[in-house]
């Protein structure tokens, strides 16, 4: 799992004891922070040399991340380290439709295919959205159809 701007808040517990967990952040700060801390982590600029040796990234999660300026090459860099069937699990809270119409754009032009929309009508309604995206339809359909029947109507 590449928790893509981590902050100092991990979702790190969740995962230490099942999978590799990597932290990635813009602010050089909190990568240091978290390396005391014995997590892995990176600053954002070295996403694209993370070295997996051979393991694959099943997912990337990017929670309260794209609401943000991120970086042109934001999709890419993520695209390059994606394998078919890894999947990218992010939401989207209290974002304009045009901002997240230039960040569709630049994730299909990052070769992602992006699931439909799953709208929150549970943990924060009317004010947050959830994207899945994968390197091909199939990874991102389903997890979106599964997350979207908890959070849906």
């Amino acid at each position: 799992v590449i928790d893509v701007g981590s902050g100092t808040t991990t979702i790190a517990p969740y995962f230490n004891t099942l999978a590799r967990y990597i932290s990635v952040d813009i602010d050089p700060e909190v990568v240091k922070a978290l390396g005391v801390k014995g997590i892995e982590s990176y600053e954002m600029g070295q996403l694209p040399s993370i070295r997996l040796d051979g393991e694959s990234v099943n997912a990337f999660v990017a929670l309260y991340v794209l609401h943000f300026k991120i970086a042109g090459s934001f999709f890419s860099d993520i695209a390059r380290q994606m394998k078919e069937g890894d999947i990218m699990f992010a939401n989207f809270y209290r974002i304009a439709d045009d901002r997240k119409q230039i960040l569709k754009e630049q994730a299909e032009k990052a070769g992602l295919h992006l699931a439909p929309e799953v709208k929150d009508t549970k943990l924060s309604p009317g004010r947050q959205v959830f994207w899945v995206l994968s390197k091909s339809p199939g990874p991102a359909e389903n997890l979106s159809q599964y997350i979207g029947g908890g959070l849906g109507p």
